[in-house]
């Protein structure tokens, strides 16, 4: 893909909330898949870039500014797309707002998961969670996914607005 296209998707990932850093195995993972991964200040940044294919908010722990979630909710109306990663130990009232506003809402505390087909063995806080089918987690099919301390996100269908599970228990 990389030799005969010259149009490789870039995820910006935010910083400037305390967001997380990817470790540097899923930054070569995604490398692997010819994704461009940079990063976006939404504090110095008046807008998303146009050549962002999605953006990624990992785990902020800090919130996000009303003026923030305005460059956000821009871009997802205009057709972007938007990965949220959260820590359910953190208050983001703003970036929660807009979660909402888009049919996502987190649920309080940790998941505690009841089958023992999806935790791992005496830990039912430590998730195993089943791989759904989509084009990001084709690599995944054969491997186990590892959550510990999920938190849990409830959707509600709303019209105009695509919501992908890529993790089930």
């Amino acid at each position: 893909y990389y030799v005969t296209t010259e149009d490789l998707p870039k995820i910006y990932q935010l910083t400037g909330h305390g967001e997380q850093s990817l470790t540097s195995s899923q930054q070569n993972a995604l490398a692997m898949q010819n994704i461009q991964l940079e990063s976006l200040s939404l504090v110095s940044a008046e807008s998303i870039p146009e050549d962002a294919s999605a953006l990624l908010v990992a785990g902020p722990t800090v919130d996000y500014t009303q003026e923030d979630v305005q460059v956000l909710r821009s871009y997802l109306e205009q057709g972007g797309n938007l990965m949220v990663l959260t820590d359910s130990s953190v208050s983001t009232p703003n970036l929660d707002s807009l979660m909402a506003e888009f049919g996502m809402e987190r649920q309080q505390g940790l998941v505690v998961e009841g089958n023992s087909s999806y935790h791992a063995r005496g830990y039912n806080y430590y998730l195993l969670p089943k791989v759904q089918s989509h084009e990001s987690t084709s690599g995944l099919d054969d491997l186990y996914v590892m959550l510990p301390y999920a938190q849990a996100i409830q959707f509600s269908e709303l019209e105009n607005v695509t919501q992908e599970e890529l993790l089930r228990t």
